[in-house]
C-alpha cells in the first residue's frame, strides 16, 4: 500500500488524517471522466475535444459538489457521478453534432482483427484493475475490502452473462467481439455505487448479472434506435458500457440504502444524485455541443471521418505484415497465460 506524503512517513494514506480523500478521488474522475469522448471520437478535430474536455470537467466538478456535499449521496465507484454522467454528456454532444452524412455507417468505421486483438488487451486489463477503482477512496479496512470483493463477484457473473447473451442474439451463436471487449465491464460499472456497502455476494452477482445483459443488448438493439431514430451516433458504444450500467448502479444504489445497506444517505438522496447526474450532463452537453458546432474549429468533413491520417501522420503496414503482428501476439499471449496456469498448478498452499 502506498504511504502518504505528509505525516507519518510509515502510516498508509488512507489512514492519514491529512489525507483528503476527494484529492485521490479528483485523480480517478480526471482519468475516468473521458467516458464522454468515447461517444465523439473520428467526428471531431483535436481542437474541438480540448474544448469539449474543457467544458466537461466544469460542469462535471460542479455536479460531482452538489452529489457528495449538498445531497450527501454515497456513490463510491462513481456510477453515477463518473459513468452515467460522462455517457450522457458525450450522448448530448453527439446529438448536436450529428452528421446525416453519416446515418449509413462509413467505410472507416468498421474496426479489423489486429485492432480488435490490441483492444481485448485492454479489456483484460481494466477487468483486473476495475476492483482497485471502486476501492480505492473507500473507508480503509472493511468496506474496503468489501468493495474489493463486491466487484470481482459482479464482474465475474457478468462475463458469464455476457457471454452467454451474445450466443444468444448474434448469428448461429457466434460471438460478438464489441459485446465481449465491451460487456464483460458492465458489472465493475454497475456494480460501483453499492461496492462498499454490505451487500451479500449473490447480490453482487445479481448486479453483474444485469449490466451484463444490459449491454449486450443495448449494443445489439439500442444503438441502432439512437442512431436512425434519435439522431445519436455513439461511435463507441458509450452508452451501453457507461450509461446504462451506471444508471443500473444508481438504481442498485437507492434499493441497497432502503434496504438498509448503508447508513450514510438515504434513497430520497440517491435518486437525487441519479437524476441531478444524469440531467446536468444532458444539459452540459448539449450546451457543449452547440458551441463545438460553431464552424470554426476545424471539423473534419464526412468523408475524413474516422482516418488518423487527417491530423497524424499515420505509418502503413501492409496486410500480410499486420498478420504476422498478430499472430506473434496471438502466441506470446497464450505461451504467457498458460506459463501463468502452470506457475498456479504448482503452487504449494
Amino acid at each position: 500500500m502506498g504511504h502518504s506524503c505528509t505525516g507519518d512517513p510509515a502510516q498508509p494514506w488512507t489512514e492519514n488524517p491529512h489525507w483528503n480523500k476527494k484529492h485521490d478521488k479528483c485523480r480517478f474522475q480526471h482519468s475516468h471522466s473521458s467516458d464522454f469522448f468515447w461517444s465523439c471520437p473520428g467526428k471531431i478535430s483535436p481542437l474541438q475535444m480540448l474544448i469539449m474536455t474543457i467544458i466537461e470537467i466544469a460542469v462535471f466538478a460542479g455536479n460531482e459538489h452538489l452529489v457528495a456535499e449538498i445531497l450527501m449521496a454515497t456513490d463510491i465507484g462513481a456510477s453515477m457521478t463518473i459513468h452515467a454522467f460522462g455517457a450522457y454528456f458525450g450522448l448530448a454532444v453527439a446529438g448536436v453534432l450529428y452528421r446525416p452524412g453519416l446515418r449509413r455507417g462509413h467505410d472507416n468505421e468498421e474496426s479489423v482483427y489486429h485492432s480488435d486483438l490490441f483492444a481485448m488487451i485492454g479489456t483484460l486489463f481494466l477487468w483486473i484493475f476495475w476492483p482497485s477503482f471502486n476501492s480505492a477512496i473507500a473507508e480503509a479496512g472493511d468496506k474496503q475490502y468489501r468493495a474489493v470483493v463486491n466487484t470481482y463477484f459482479s464482474l465475474a457473473a457478468c462475463v458469464l452473462t455476457a457471454y452467454a447473451f451474445s450466443s444468444l442474439v448474434e448469428h448461429r451463436g457466434k460471438l460478438d467481439m464489441v459485446h465481449i471487449q465491451n460487456a464483460t465491464l458492465a458489472g465493475g460499472v454497475a456494480v460501483g455505487t453499492c461496492a462498499d456497502m454490505a451487500i451479500h455476494p449473490y447480490i453482487s452477482m445479481i448486479i453483474g448479472s444485469i449490466a451484463g445483459m444490459v449491454s449486450v443488448l443495448g449494443f445489439k438493439f439500442l444503438t441502432p434506435v439512437l442512431a436512425t431514430k434519435l439522431r445519436i451516433h455513439d461511435t463507441c458504444g458509450v452508452h451501453n458500457l457507461h450509461g446504462l450500467p451506471g444508471v443500473v448502479g444508481g438504481l442498485a444504489g437507492i434499493v441497497a440504502v432502503a434496504l438498509g445497506a448503508s447508513d450514510m444517505s438515504t434513497p430520497v438522496m440517491q435518486a437525487a444524485a441519479l437524476g441531478s447526474s444524469i440531467g446536468t450532463a444532458i444539459v452540459g452537453g448539449l450546451i457543449a455541443g452547440l458551441i463545438l458546432k460553431l464552424p470554426i474549429w476545424g471539423q473534419p468533413s464526412d468523408q475524413n471521418c474516422y482516418d488518423d491520417s487527417v491530423f497524424w501522420e499515420v505509418l502503413s503496414l501492409g496486410g500480410e505484415n499486420m498478420t504476422i503482428i498478430s499472430m506473434n501476439i496471438t502466441a506470446t499471449t497464450t505461451w504467457n497465460l498458460n506459463s501463468n496456469i502452470n506457475m498456479l498448478i504448482n503452487v504449494d498452499f
